[in-house]
């Protein structure tokens, strides 16, 4: 039986702690990034030395290949079954996991604590949106999910910041551990204080609440003109910006020498400072914006996509550590422009009984396309590279793969153009017309 919470402070205390525990998936997940080279240099003085490609492999399809596969199944457990139940065991799971990265001795024992790490997180990211897009509503909705998505640069800034101080100061491996500690006590509150809402509860017309299916629900998506092109043009923005968060640490390091605490201490507030603003610029920007025209929901993404090009390659040829830090920052603010408003689409264009379906077919292909192949192909062409441009490889392999923001940018202006007829109504969207469909 679902309970029926009253609109009030109550559904920003769940959003804070989704939000927190979107924080802690992000930390765990993005902590290896910081302690890649520490690790390579341990296992290689014990005989097993790692490429730039196995280190890509460790950071990207290790996690990726089950975060991304068991997305879909769970979500559409969680569109028939209790939200908060699966993302407290979510959190639980994959909080054991990254502690037992601490006791790993080679490649092979840390990829597969890795892939337990992204089991777990499988089960966090689109039950939560389903869960929030019944505590908000349609007009909030956005900007909820901008708060949510700050889980992902606060999650990235403490794994840089606050990892590369507790590597320095004691190892790795205790790295890990601590990391591991606090999910287990967000899980706990998950599971004894957030109240499971009833679905579709602000929609116009709700959909009827049935089970949904695989078989069924995967061609009414993909008939959705607008839900396919925000899927497409998200991946494509997911698959640069997991090649940043990878691999940024790694590309501080060696340009300029210094510690993991001093890429901590200026990487991280680049991260914070742009990643938060941008977060909730774009989430602002749509939601007002698209009361005027809808189509504003795919020209924000698309703008920051476009926009963040020029900054990044002027950051990647700038002298000197905190000038490449403060472009970088800029940076990700105009490149997370483009997150809550994509996500924001996603949840208002399909039906309420299917939202954590369609947020996990879309994680799917972007974490696929983002995490299985970004970090790996990252590593493989900063390898290529590493003779002709040595310590600079990564500036130019970033250099080259920024075109995936291009193709982000047009998808997303496509995307908009199926907008066009998609209207707000009182505190409910009308439905994509028919016209919008395949």
């Amino acid at each position: 039986m679902t309970a029926r919470p009253k609109l009030g402070i109550y559904r920003y205390y769940v959003l804070a702690l989704l939000t927190l525990s979107y924080l802690l998936s992000y930390m765990d997940r993005q902590i290896l990034s910081i302690l890649i080279e520490d690790i390579g240099l341990e296992f290689a003085a014990n005989g097993r030395p790692m490429s730039d490609m196995a280190k890509g492999l460790l950071m990207g399809p290790a996690f990726g290949m089950f975060y991304a596969t068991l997305g879909v199944p769970v979500a559409m457990l969680a569109d028939n079954t209790s939200r908060k139940h699966i993302i407290a065991s979510a959190i639980s799971l994959w909080s054991i996991a990254t502690a037992a990265c601490a006791a790993t001795s080679g490649f092979s024992s840390l990829f597969v604590a890795r892939m337990m790490v992204g089991v777990g997180e499988a089960g966090g990211t689109a039950p939560a949106h389903s869960l929030l897009s019944d505590y908000f509503k349609k007009m909030e909705i956005s900007r909820a999910i901008a708060v949510f998505s700050l889980g992902t640069v606060l999650g990235a800034t403490i794994a840089l910041m606050a990892g590369g101080l507790i590597a320095d100061l004691t190892s790795w491996r205790t790295t890990f551990l601590i990391a591991a500690t606090p999910g287990i006590i967000c899980g706990i509150l998950i599971f004894l204080t957030v109240k499971e809402p009833k679905r579709g509860r602000f929609e116009a017309t709700p959909a009827r609440q049935r089970r949904s299916s695989y078989t069924k629900a995967l061609p009414e998506l993909l008939s959705n003109k607008a839900y396919v092109g925000t899927v497409l043009s998200h991946a494509f923005a997911v698959f640069m910006g997991y090649v940043i968060t990878s691999w940024g640490a790694a590309l501080f390091i060696r340009n300029f020498e210094i510690s993991k605490t001093q890429v901590g201490l200026i990487l991280g507030p680049a991260i914070l400072l742009g990643g938060v603003p941008g977060m909730m610029a774009g989430g602002y920007l749509s939601d007002t914006l698209s009361q005027r025209d809808s189509r504003w929901m795919g020209w924000v993404p698309s703008a920051g996509c476009f926009l963040c090009i020029p900054i990044f390659l002027s950051a990647l040829f700038v002298g000197g550590a905190l000038p490449m830090a403060i472009l970088f920052g800029f940076g990700i603010f105009v490149f997370n422009i483009a997150h809550a408003p994509s996500l924001g689409i996603i949840q208002t264009v399909i039906p309420s009984n299917m939202r954590a379906t369609g947020a996990a077919f879309a994680l799917l292909l972007s974490n696929v396309f983002g995490l299985i192949i970004g970090p790996p192909l990252a590593g493989w062409i900063s390898q290529k590279l590493k003779p002709a441009f040595g310590a600079m490889s990564l500036n130019y392999t970033f250099a080259v793969l920024l075109i995936a923001m291009l193709i982000a940018g047009i998808g997303f202006l496509w995307t908009a153009r199926q907008l066009k007829d998609f209207r707000i109504l009182g505190e409910a969207h009308a439905d994509v017309l028919k016209e919008n469909a395949v």
